[in-house]
């Protein structure tokens, strides 16, 4: 395995952990549907009782830009497309669904930094 798909599930390691500590219930992680793509985490928002598609990106330092603005338009749609695979697979009705990125930072020598925008983008 290579170091950044080491790094990448070690985020959504850390996320997955992030998200449990503040409420979430996590429903998917990984969650695959044949070759249409790949969501990394799906979680209850427990106390908002909404479905929350998360979206985890990663960056050593901020020489490429920050995590979240990996998160590009055609990857978006990706996700919003594999959200509606993924309620209609679960028959999922009637609860509402929010898109959110995490962001993880790692810098040398110190703790990795973990930032959740919820509503990242409709």
């Amino acid at each position: 395995m290579d170091n950044r798909r080491e790094k990448g599930k070690i985020s959504e390691e850390l996320a997955c952990e992030f998200l449990t500590r503040n409420g979430y219930k996590i429903l998917d992680q990984n969650y695959h549907c044949s070759n249409k793509g790949e969501l990394d985490i799906v979680a209850l928002d427990v106390a908002a009782n909404t479905i929350a598609i998360i979206e985890v990106k990663s960056r050593q330092n901020l020489e490429m830009g920050y995590p979240e603005e990996a998160v590009t338009l055609l990857k978006r749609t990706q996700i919003k497309r594999m959200a509606g695979l993924y309620v209609s697979i679960k028959g999922i009705k009637d609860t509402l669904i929010r898109y959110d990125v995490i962001a993880v930072l790692f810098r040398d020598g110190e703790e990795p930094e973990i930032i959740h925008m919820k509503d990242a983008f409709y």
